[in-house]
């Protein structure tokens, strides 16, 4: 698997000290939540023998590659917060990325982006949302 991760704002190493995440991870068998944290930007590294990681300093809508992707888990904040990552553009350039029966999966649940992938291409599904979430979206590239 070749896992490529944005991040437009990076939190500090002081930001995520501050934040105590490490503590919640403290037994994972392969990479703790620190180490991650700490890996190199802008450069793929062999997390196991089937598992790579590129974390990139990058907005979404600056991003481009030559690659396709099987899955894509847009995990944005929401339309109130960040309304310039919800936009058609965006859902259009997330069907660009990916593969034919690819999936695009969001927490996100918002009946314009819902509408948004439909009009693109994409088949929608609504699913029962994680914790404190009641719905969230997956969509397939057709």
């Amino acid at each position: 698997m070749d896992y490529t991760t944005l991040e437009a704002y990076p939190l500090t190493s002081e930001e995520l000290e501050i934040l105590n995440y490490e503590s919640y991870f403290e037994n994972s068998p392969i990479l703790s939540f620190k180490k991650f944290t700490n890996l190199p930007w802008e450069k793929t590294q062999e997390i196991s023998q089937n598992f790579k990681l590129l974390k990139k300093v990058i907005k979404f809508e600056d991003f481009s590659i030559n690659e396709i992707y099987d899955v894509i888990f847009y995990d944005a904040f929401g339309s109130h917060a960040q309304p310039e990552l919800w936009t058609y553009n965006c859902m259009k350039k997330c069907n660009n990325l990916i593969a034919p029966n690819g999936v695009w999966v969001s927490y996100c649940a918002k009946g314009s982006v819902r509408r948004d992938l439909e009009t693109i291409g994409f088949e929608v599904s609504r699913l029962p949302g994680p914790p404190g979430k009641r719905e969230m979206l997956r969509a397939i590239k057709v």
